[in-house]
């Protein structure tokens, strides 16, 4: 493994900027839907998701731990140009900031897009027949390179994880289940990203993320409070460069999932929160923290 790292390092030196530590929070890439609002309308809002993350650097820099935080303010929306067709677009503004020792590294702008398509192709919400409702989407888009991806600081390119963008474009999977029965349900989502090699030959590894979230729905008058709670799994493939496996990259890791849904008249406003469980990213050498999610949409 040296040996493949010692290739890719001489290959940077004679071709552009050499590349800063791989190891670093999992900033890029981060797509999911989460539970969404009514199945039958169209919606636009905004999202704003908090992460962070603690990396343990080796020897040669400014200290033995990194702290990133990566914020998003995303305009998104779900449209319906034909029956049972759902039509999805995220677009995520980064806000990114990472502390090693003194120095302090910001990136803000554009990240990278998704479009995505979900057939529905089962949905009972609207029958009487039955007090089990259920709804099934399936799926799949695309991870447009929008986002900057080759920032550089003090000579060196910006580790690839703490990019805005990843700089290559991504086919993106999707199965969404709702079960339903009376003013309780399940929501299961499972997302797939296979991801293609960018300019800079990297590859971030293909990365999967599945949950199950239960919730509850009484509802007052116009007014509808919707709490949940759940857990989910998210597991990362190596990323490669030049088609060499990163010895510290890829892992996986589990969090708890709780929040609530409110609707009122045509609009919706949610909160989650989310704790890190067992996780093992990097060779444990990045650990995951708290993570806020708060969206306002309106509905059409």
């Amino acid at each position: 493994m040296k040996r493949y790292i010692y290739t890719t390092i001489i290959i940077l030196t004679f071709t552009s900027d050499v590349f800063a530590c791989n190891t670093c929070g999992c900033g890029v890439a981060n797509y999911h839907y989460g539970i969404l609002p009514q199945f039958q309308k169209n919606f636009l809002g905004i999202r704003y998701r908090y992460r962070s993350y603690v990396s343990q650097l080796e020897e040669g820099h400014f200290a033995p731990y990194s702290y990133e935080t990566f914020q998003s303010t995303e305009l998104w929306g779900r449209f319906y140009p034909v029956n049972r067709m759902q039509v999805f677009l995220f677009v995520p503004f980064n806000f990114n900031e990472r502390k090693e020792g003194d120095k302090i590294t910001h990136l803000n702008g554009l990240g990278d897009i998704v479009i995505s398509a979900n057939y529905n192709l089962i949905n009972t919400y609207d029958s009487a027949d039955t007090q089990w409702k259920h709804n099934l989407l399936i799926g799949g888009g695309v991870k447009l390179p929008t986002g900057q991806f080759q920032k550089v600081e003090d000579g060196l390119t910006v580790n690839q994880n703490f990019q805005l963008g990843t700089g290559s474009t991504d086919l993106l999977f999707n199965i969404i289940y709702t079960l339903r029965y009376k003013k309780a349900g399940l929501n299961t989502e499972f997302t797939y990203n296979y991801n293609t090699t960018n300019r800079d030959k990297y590859r971030f590894g293909n990365t999967t993320r599945s949950s199950i979230t239960a919730f509850y729905v009484p509802t007052t008058g116009g007014f509808t409070i919707m709490p949940n709670a759940g857990v989910s799994m998210e597991t990362f493939q190596d990323n490669r460069q030049y088609n060499q496996p990163f010895e510290d990259t890829g892992g996986w890791a589990m969090f708890y999932n709780m929040g609530v849904e409110s609707y009122y008249r045509n609009f919706a406003f949610g909160i989650s929160y989310t704790h890190p469980g067992k996780q093992k990213l990097f060779s444990e050498k990045v650990t995951a923290n708290d993570r806020v999610s708060v969206h306002l949409t309106f509905m059409f």
